[in-house]
């Protein structure tokens, strides 16, 4: 039936079919909200399926963790006590691996649905995974029986880090808030298991073992700040019962002795720092070797080196008297240290005595010599120091702790268990009460829907008869309701139009009084003598005043007295004038409050122009005029620290400058800049970087008189303005107390892990005098700044009066920067390049490039004097761009010529930040697809400092480059924070010798030891190395000597240019 058909019918037909829709929407939602529980049914089942499933697994792992840890014992004691144990732990992990491999049918299957929003392809593929480790246990247990491999323990921890995904992926999909959050802390507890348990084994076998590597407490170390992380994550996101629990057994002596061992390993720890900055002082770098240069060289600034590092000795071995547990060998170790060091510093005095006299250099060095073999004997002495940890009782100890977390996670499982069953049989209950509800609804409906509609036919019926008696009665006083557009409808519209006129009237006149009576805004009517007549009920709210007090009243009872009798009578003459007023306006309310209004007053006049009313209309802007306060603070203050911002600042000191101009006065600028501010944000977050400067905000202002300014100038910048303060001493007194506030520790609390952090940082003040400096508050600005990173430069922790001179060192360092950028656009760089040998061949079969600056006038200049320059101001880029292109231009001529050569290429850190403009990776592949050159041809030189960093975006770089083909050389390693851990992360092929440790190797033991282990660590890592600064044949052998692969330095050739470096290589061959 179409619609046509449908219109056509009567009324009474049209009902009867539309009937059946309600019927239908009743049936279609019944059916919707039965799956709806039938699915909450299923889904309390399939929960309750995953935490069978997580449980078992939890059991595995349990057993998986007391193996790995007595084959840590037994690989370190091989004992045969120990390997019984460890066969019987072993029969028990069995029954678990063979319970949890036969629930493969679960996971490979699909009639039996997880709880998991995971899908399944994801969670097979993990208990695969987990399968594959479990067949691969029988062949490492081989290997440990055989005492084959080191690589056992990681092989349990993944295959329990795989199980533990497994859980996560089961128990991923939980519907209820509180079982989700129950299954994140049973997953937790089970982390923080499984690194005790890592712990547990590790110490296990470092305890078993007849000697103690120090990295191997630090990795135990690691363990325990991984724990105390986790417990702290579990403090911040666990249920609160759950918290209580964990709480009370932290609480336990069990715990108490784990703890009393971690710091007995963090006091052997302590002693080989200690140990090792004093064998660099017997070293190279340290103050014998600064004693020896000065014996042998005579320059003065030696015996300042010595000096200093005298000094540091000294404060380390403090430092190691104060630690605990000493033994009297020690005692006597550390105090033969500090006689051979005071020895070799009253030589010192004797040497500088003889230089003076002009003895020679042979005579002194007899006569100042010194026998260091008592210090060398005290440093083996301070190495015998022992963990003197009974593994046994750290095995128990820690079993037990674990077996504390354990009740927990286990009293988790119960209680996830116990909820997915109250689930279950809630979503039982609900079905049927539902099943009953809907039955009873959907019969009731039936009978309303045959009841209602047989009552609108009736209806319709009724209206027809009553229009039909309307007309022969003619009354038509009562409207019908119209609905839709059938013959009814018509005749009631007919009706209706006759009576609408009059509805229009009677519905305008009851806007008009909701208006007055229900309008927001306050209004008054007063007659021609300026009496109330009448006032609304917002009046009454904002006044206070009811319609009875004031009704007969002059409005005068709402004057505030903020005004004078000139307001009034100018308001008055404008209303005269222009018949309304409108403006803000101050009035009193009846509890005597003032507050501000908004009032606009209209005048009501008669035929005769003549006013008969006056109608005010007025709302309380109170709360207008606090936001326009509001917005007028946020322009002018700092909203973290509460000090005037930089515009307030400004605006204050051209005051301050206007002021004193005109009554010829003084005042100091001090430009503040926070030292090291940058380390807290990077180390502990924006929020402990906010924290901390608003309380140097507090201590500077502490500093400072009630009539001075100090501003917040931007980022960790701080700008005080000293009125009327000519005199140095007091000026430099105000200075000191903000720097020595500064640098005072500040104690933050935004750390959750500790519970806070204690930051230390100083300040760097530049100061200038007006008018001493000049009167323009932008040239005071920059005389402060330029002061202030004179201050900087000097060490920090300091200030500087701006003078002259300071302008001068600016300037100079413009030129160079703007020379710097005219030779970016000129091309004015050229390479040079310093060739590499293969020390077993002698043959050159590569060079490092070399940048120069080829200065107009300046002639030749090297990257000492620009490149640090180029990096502030971003054009090391650029350089670097270049120097990768023509470098690479170079190598393809040199190919073109036969001569297959490797060229190394110099990369800074910023070059290699992900904040680049051009990756560095993308400048590679570019430069080898334009000139045509394999990979393997190009090196890429990064220091020590970049490794650093230590970043996901610096090894992600690193990986680009390694990727292309392109081999990473480490450049002078091993002279700045040198870690073995670089090694491992970062994807280094070849270490390159710091030309100091070579030149020292031939006379100086230490540097020969440091220069044999470097070459030692880089063969067992399957590194190549090559040693820089080969200034003498000797170096060259000592180096073949070692089996040291290339070598490059003045003795082989200095750094030429690429045409002579072309010909020296034709000439070799």
């Amino acid at each position: 039936m179409n619609l046509k058909h449908f219109c056509g019918l009567n009324i009474s037909t049209s009902l009867r079919v539309f009937l059946l829709v309600p019927w239908l929407v009743i049936l279609y939602f019944g059916c919707v909200q039965i799956h709806h529980y039938s699915s909450e049914i299923q889904q309390a089942r399939q929960a309750s399926l995953s935490l069978d499933i997580s449980l078992q697994i939890e059991q595995l792992i349990h057993e998986l963790q007391k193996e790995r840890g007595l084959t840590e014992g037994f690989l370190a004691n091989n004992s045969e006590s120990y390997l019984a144990v460890l066969i019987k732990q072993r029969n028990k992990t069995d029954k678990q691996l063979l319970r949890f491999q036969q629930l493969k049918a679960l996971f490979f299957t699909s009639e039996i649905p997880l709880a998991s929003i995971a899908s399944h392809q994801v969670i097979k593929s993990v208990y695969q995974d987990a399968i594959t480790s479990s067949d691969n246990i029988v062949s490492q247990r081989k290997s440990v029986d055989l005492l084959l491999g080191r690589n056992y323990f990681y092989f349990y921890s993944d295959f329990i880090d795989q199980l533990i995904r497994l859980i996560s992926q089961v128990q991923v999909g939980f519907q209820e808030i509180e079982q989700s959050r129950f299954s994140l802390d049973f997953i937790n507890f089970i982390r923080l298991q499984e690194i005790s348990g890592q712990e547990r084994g590790f110490l296990n076998g470092i305890l078993n073992a007849e000697q103690t590597i120090v990295s191997q407490l630090q990795q135990v170390i690691s363990y325990g700040q991984l724990q105390d992380k986790l417990i702290a994550d579990l403090f911040s996101l666990s249920s609160g019962h759950h918290q209580d629990k964990l709480k009370e057994h932290l609480a336990s002596p069990v715990n108490t002795q784990v703890f009393t061992v971690r710091q007995r390993i963090y006091q052997k720890l302590m002693r080989e720092e200690y140990i090792y900055k004093l064998e660099h002082e017997l070293g190279y770098g340290g103050l014998i070797h600064h004693f020896k240069n000065y014996i042998i060289r005579g320059e003065p600034h030696y015996l300042n080196l010595f000096e200093q590092r005298y000094q540091m000795a000294q404060h380390i071995l403090s430092a190691f008297h104060k630690l605990d547990d000493l033994s009297a060998q020690e005692t006597l170790a550390l105090t033969q240290l500090e006689q051979t060091f005071a020895a070799y510093r009253s030589q010192l005095a004797l040497a500088k005595s003889l230089k003076a006299q002009g003895v020679e250099i042979e005579l002194i060095d007899e006569q100042v010599r010194i026998d260091d073999s008592d210090a060398v004997n005290a440093i083996g002495t301070l190495h015998q120091y022992g963990l003197n940890i009974d593994d046994k009782l750290w095995w128990q100890i820690s079993s037990e702790r674990i077996a504390l977390f354990r009740e927990i996670s286990d009293s988790i499982g119960d209680e996830m268990q116990s909820l997915a069953r109250k689930q279950e049989s809630s979503a039982r209950l609900n079905l049927v009460i539902y099943l009953s509800l809907f039955a009873v609804i959907f019969i009731c409906a039936l009978y309303l829907s045959f009841s209602v509609v047989k009552r609108i036919i009736q209806k319709i019926k009724s209206i027809a008869d009553a229009m039909k008696q309307m007309q022969i009665d003619h009354k038509f006083n009562q409207p019908l309701a119209v609905q839709g557009k059938d013959e009814i409808a018509e005749m009631a519209a007919a009706f209706n139009q006759m009576l609408a006129e009059r509805i229009k009237s009677e519905g305008e006149l009851k806007i008009s009084a909701a208006v007055f009576k229900y309008a927001s805004e306050a209004i008054m009517i007063t007659n021609e003598n300026n009496e109330i007549e009448t006032v609304n009920p917002a009046f009454c709210a904002i006044s206070g005043y009811s319609a009875d007090e004031v009704i007969g009243q002059n409005p005068n009872i709402l004057n505030s007295g903020k005004h004078t009798a000139s307001f009034y009578q100018a308001m008055w003459q404008e209303l005269e004038q222009n018949n309304c007023w409108q403006g803000e306006i101050w009035n009193k309310r009846k509890n005597g409050e003032i507050y501000p209004e908004f009032l606009a007053i209209s005048v009501v006049k008669d035929s005769h122009n003549k006013p008969i009313q006056y109608i005010s209309l007025f709302s309380d802007i109170t709360k207008h005029k606090k936001y326009e306060e509001d917005i007028w603070l946020q322009a002018n203050y700092d909203s973290l620290t509460g000090l005037p911002n930089r515009k307030l600042c400004l605006e204050r000191l051209h005051h301050e400058v206007n002021k004193n101009q005109y009554h010829s006065g003084h005042l100091a600028l001090l430009f503040i800049d926070l030292d090291r501010f940058k380390n807290v944000n990077d180390t502990w977050g924006h929020n402990s970087g906010d924290e901390l400067l608003k309380l140097a905000a507090i201590r500077i202002r502490q500093c400072l008189r009630e009539t001075d300014t100090v501003a917040r100038f931007g980022g960790d910048e701080f700008v005080v303005i000293l009125a009327g303060t000519a005199n140095r001493f007091d000026i430099e007194r105000i200075t000191k107390n903000i720097l020595r506030s500064l640098s005072a520790p500040f104690h933050l609390s935004n750390d959750i892990d500790s519970g806070g952090n204690e930051a230390v940082v100083s300040a760097s003040i530049g100061i200038t005098i007006a008018p001493t400096d000049g009167y323009e508050v932008e040239l005071l600005l920059k005389n402060a700044d330029t002061a202030m990173y004179q201050a900087k430069e000097s060490g920090r922790n300091a200030y500087k009066f701006f003078t002259a001179s300071m302008n001068k060192t600016v300037t100079a360092r413009m030129k160079v920067e703007l020379a710097l950028r005219r030779a970016v656009k000129n091309n004015e760089f050229v390479l040079h390049y310093q060739p590499v040998v293969s020390l077993k061949s002698g043959n050159i079969v590569g060079a490092e490039a070399l940048i120069r600056w080829q200065h107009p006038t300046d002639g030749l200049v090297y990257p000492d004097s620009f490149i640090a320059i180029a990096e502030e101001t971003g054009l090391i880029e650029t350089i670097g761009q270049w120097v990768v292109m023509q470098a690479c231009k170079d190598l393809k001529n040199w190919h073109n010529q036969g001569l297959k050569l490797n060229v190394a290429v110099n990369v800074s850190s910023r070059q290699c930040k992900q904040t680049s403009a051009t990756p560095i990776a993308e400048v590679i592949e570019t430069a080898l697809a334009e000139n045509d050159i394999q990979p393997n041809h190009l090196k890429v030189e990064i220091t020590e400092s970049l490794l650093m960093d230590n970043s996901k975006e610096m090894i992600s770089t690193l990986q680009k480059i390694r990727s292309l083909g392109v081999a990473i050389h480490m450049d002078d390693f091993g002279t700045g924070y040198s870690s073995l851990s670089y090694l491992k992360h970062f994807p280094i092929d070849v270490l390159k010798i710091d030309r100091s440790f070579i030149e020292g190797a031939i006379d100086d033991k230490t540097d020969a030891s440091l220069v044999e282990a470097v070459v030692l660590i880089g063969h067992s890592l399957n590194l190549k190395l090559v040693g820089e600064g080969i200034e003498t044949q000797q170096h060259f052998d000592y180096l073949q000597s070692l089996g040291c692969d290339y070598g490059q330095g003045y003795h082989i050739s200095k750094p030429i240019p690429a045409q002579a470096f072309i010909e020296l290589c034709l000439n070799k061959r």
